[in-house]
């Protein structure tokens, strides 16, 4: 593990995507503003720039190209961006929106993330300079995109009147419910690789799990796949790789060995957060690695 470090005149940063080449997208505090950046190991962290008429920008996912989304804020608001060789496009938003901001790329340059207006967010999908709402699930008045594999399979929430609900959207088949957890009301997905293999978290109001779904077993509890002896409670999974790698995070239970299912008011409460590695093993099932 290692620093990346922070641009002039800050003390923070968040660094939120990587990509083949080892480049790493985020954005960190200045004097005055919050700027997103760039880090690689050449040329360390540098910042990259807002549109003309802002002052400060976040970065939020890098491509295998280098191409790098997030968003871009001044005194007229928030907008998606891209940037493509240092320079930067405005994305712009849904029709009759205000502002909007973009969480994932993929390979052939097609970018998701949420456009909102009159008090409701809405999934996005650009490509080749159009932009499609991809809509909300049946009777929910909310939905956010957070990844995008490079099939174009779109993964995030769509919220309302039914709760948060994890989705899956392709043009074939459009927007389609992952549902919950057993006893869950509430699941977000937040990553899918390129076999449409999707991780994220599903609970309720006194505890969430990690999850990972596919076409052909649906939704699975993540605690349920790991050795018995892990002695861990995975919260929640963030990324999968092609390789069925998972980033996840929870907590260590060394006074409760074999129990995943604990149930607190909070998760946190369960004590300090850590992040998990986890690996297929020959077996099958993953193995854990903190």
């Amino acid at each position: 593990m290692r620093t990346l470090g922070y641009l002039p005149g800050g003390d923070y940063s968040a660094a939120f995507s990587i990509n083949n080449a080892g480049q790493v997208v985020g954005y960190s505090n200045t004097s005055t503003h919050l700027m997103g950046f760039l880090w690689t190991a050449a040329w360390g962290i540098t910042s990259l720039p807002p549109l003309p008429t802002n002052d400060s920008c976040k970065a939020f996912a890098i491509n295998s190209s280098g191409e790098v989304v997030g968003s871009s804020s001044g005194s007229e608001g928030t907008h998606a961006v891209v940037w493509v060789g240092g320079a930067i496009q405005n994305l712009g938003t849904l029709p009759g929106d205000s502002t909007s901001e973009a969480y994932g790329i993929n390979s052939s340059g097609q970018v998701v993330g949420k456009s909102s207006g009159k008090g409701k967010d809405h999934a996005f999908l650009w490509s080749n300079g159009t932009k499609r709402d991809l809509g909300v699930l049946p009777h929910q008045t909310n939905s956010i995109a957070q990844f995008i594999n490079d099939a174009g399979q779109v993964v995030g929430f769509s919220s309302g009147p039914l709760g948060t609900l994890a989705f899956v959207w392709d043009k074939t088949e459009g927007m389609q419910n992952l549902g919950t957890l057993p006893g869950g009301d509430y699941s977000q997905a937040n990553g899918v690789n390129s076999t449409g293999v999707i991780v994220g978290t599903s609970g309720n109001a006194l505890s969430t799990h990690a999850f990972i779904w596919d076409a052909s077993n649906g939704l699975r509890d993540l605690n349920g796949l790991i050795p018995e002896n892990s002695e861990v409670s995975l919260a929640g999974a963030t990324a999968i790789n092609d390789r069925g790698q998972i980033v996840a995070y929870g907590n260590i239970h060394l006074n409760h060995s074999n129990d995943r299912t604990l149930q607190l008011d909070h998760d946190a409460h369960a004590g300090p957060l850590h992040i998990f590695l986890l690996t297929p093993a020959a077996s099958g099932g993953p193995t854990t690695r903190k």
